[in-house]
């Protein structure tokens, strides 16, 4: 009985294709509906920029939650928000606007993930104010307080190249 348990958990641990989007609470990424999960996972498989950026993510100190709303704000597609910073760790959300078609919905959530990357390459950003400083001395600035990159732009774009020859 030992044996066949040891073997059942080994069978499991090496079976998963891409622990990077383990339904977990040790995972840094945790997608809160069952749609978001369905894209972090048809993501990771069918794109290897947005398979980096979740290892890179991995590899980091967010807690990163990933919702699919039904949101129109202007022109709006996806959204980073940093919601606070507490033992060691920072939480940050990350949006996508549920009207947009699969494809969409994954390019715009690649981007956002950059955004969350490059959040993750500066620990001394915890708070929206320093986040806000941050987009204005080292993006485009957008509308009001929306920032954006290029790093992000061309991230989507590239992601979108990738899932339009998959299918």
């Amino acid at each position: 009985m030992r044996h066949t348990l040891t073997i059942l958990v080994l069978q499991m641990m090496f079976s998963a294709s891409t622990p990077a989007v383990a339904d977990t609470i040790d995972s840094v990424l945790r997608p809160r509906t069952d749609l978001a999960r369905m894209l972090l996972a048809q993501g990771a498989m069918n794109s290897p920029t947005l398979n980096a950026l979740i290892a890179r993510l991995e590899q980091s100190d967010l807690i990163v939650y990933i919702d699919v709303d039904a949101f129109r704000v202007g022109h709006l597609q996806g959204a980073l928000t940093l919601m606070g910073h507490s033992g060691g760790r920072r939480y940050v959300r990350i949006s996508l606007d549920a009207h947009n078609d699969r494809r969409s919905l994954l390019a715009w959530l690649g981007h956002e993930l950059q955004h969350a990357v490059e959040l993750a390459d500066h620990p001394e950003i915890t708070s929206n104010d320093l986040l806000a400083a941050y987009y204005g001395n080292h993006a485009m600035i957008g509308a009001a307080d929306r920032y954006e990159s290029t790093a992000a732009i061309a991230m989507r774009i590239r992601i979108a190249k990738e899932l339009s020859v998959r299918h």
